[in-house]
């Protein structure tokens, strides 16, 4: 079987779209896929701009090369919320991978859908576009070690999209960070991967952010999200005392409004690791958007027993409620869940267990991007 050959125009350089990059050079150094970046792509697309003048830095475009086949011309959208980040990539390429992917947005059956209409109308005037649109999954920052032309792709992202011209002065501390890089062995980060086998703490883990409404166009939606999270730590802390360990992160916003809600933990990425891996059960709650946030995943990595809002978005792999978590929609219902999993060590071993596998089989980016390059070579032979 020949090599696939992957050539990648960079339209990006952050974490959102990480794990895309992570899981390319993972199969580059194995030798499943040779790995370009070029700056002369068949097609070139942006990001919209009829959002207004900042760029989310959010996609990434690659030609999948196969056989003697044209090249597939292939989409990445890490946007948080289910709206397309690129017209131009639906109108051109032939597969679109949407992050937090919802089929009755792209038909517009959607209760919230007065939120959205303000940036859509192609779902009547191109229908067709719709059967490009496959789900990507669960997004998370990553770093593969066996990266490489680190500086050249920066470069390339920087011509692709004229970011220089956003904070010239990042982008100047950015260059000298990657031309140092290049001559150091890149150091693996990501996801937290424990075994289910390690032994947890019974206890449960909720430390999350509140935001200021102030600062989203969507002002109405923060307002309930940080009630939902307000009322639920709360709940938490009243009905399990020292088994529940978390809190609101300390910012402005939440010292000035929740100070008594304020997290006694540490706070940084490092500090929030080393209380997941303490503790047995964590608790979700819905992203902006209504995202799947990156903590989501990186507690499958952990293989930790998950308490969650129903989740909204789909993923091409489902997970089952009652199998890789059990969820609610009131602080009484979070409560019942939490105690059922500290109560029921078969239940919490099986569910790690399954957590665990579900990363590794659609999450981990090797597994993520081989899924999509395989989706998108099905996509074009069932046309």
């Amino acid at each position: 079987m020949s090599v696939r050959k992957v050539r990648v125009y960079p339209l990006s350089d952050g974490q959102f779209t990480s794990q895309i990059y992570a899981g390319l050079f993972d199969l580059a150094h194995t030798g499943e896929i040779e790995l370009e970046f070029t700056s002369r792509p068949k097609i070139k697309i942006s990001e919209r701009r009829d959002w207004g003048s900042k760029t989310n830095h959010r996609l990434v475009y690659l030609e999948l090369m196969e056989r003697d086949r044209e090249p597939i011309k292939i989409c990445y959208d890490m946007l948080d919320g289910p709206a397309i980040i690129s017209m131009n990539g639906i109108e051109l390429c032939d597969v679109y991978f949407k992050r937090s992917y919802l089929p009755s947005y792209l038909d517009m059956n959607l209760d919230m859908s007065e939120l959205y209409a303000h940036y859509e109308g192609w779902q009547t005037e191109h229908p067709e576009w719709k059967s490009k649109i496959l789900p990507y999954g669960l997004n998370c920052p990553c770093r593969s070690e066996f990266e490489f032309a680190g500086l050249r792709r920066y470069l390339v992202f920087l011509a692709a999209t004229k970011a220089y011209r956003e904070n010239p002065i990042r982008i100047a501390k950015v260059l000298i960070k990657k031309t140092l890089a290049s001559a150091r062995k890149n150091i693996t980060s990501g996801p937290i991967e424990v075994m289910p086998t390690v032994a947890s703490e019974p206890l449960i883990l909720f430390q999350t952010r509140v935001f200021n409404p102030r600062d989203h166009v969507f002002s109405d939606e923060i307002v309930e999200l940080n009630k939902a999270r307000v009322e639920t730590i709360e709940a938490l802390r009243q009905s399990f005392g020292d088994q529940f360990i978390g809190g609101l992160m300390p910012d402005d916003f939440a010292r000035k409004h929740y100070p008594g809600l304020i997290t006694s933990h540490g706070s940084s990425r490092k500090e929030y690791l080393e209380l997941v891996r303490r503790c047995q059960v964590v608790v979700f709650t819905r992203g902006i958007r209504q995202s799947i946030g990156w903590r989501f995943p990186e507690y499958l990595a952990a293989s930790r027993c998950i308490v969650t809002e129903p989740l909204l978005y789909h993923l091409p792999t489902p997970l089952l409620d009652g199998v890789n978590f059990l969820s609610f929609k009131s602080p009484e219902q979070c409560i019942i869940s939490c105690r059922k999993l500290l109560n029921d060590p078969d239940l919490a071993q099986n569910m790690r267990a399954a957590n665990f596998n579900y990363y590794e089989d659609n999450v981990k980016p090797a597994a993520l991007v081989r899924r999509t390059l395989d989706a998108a070579s099905a996509h074009m032979q069932a046309k």
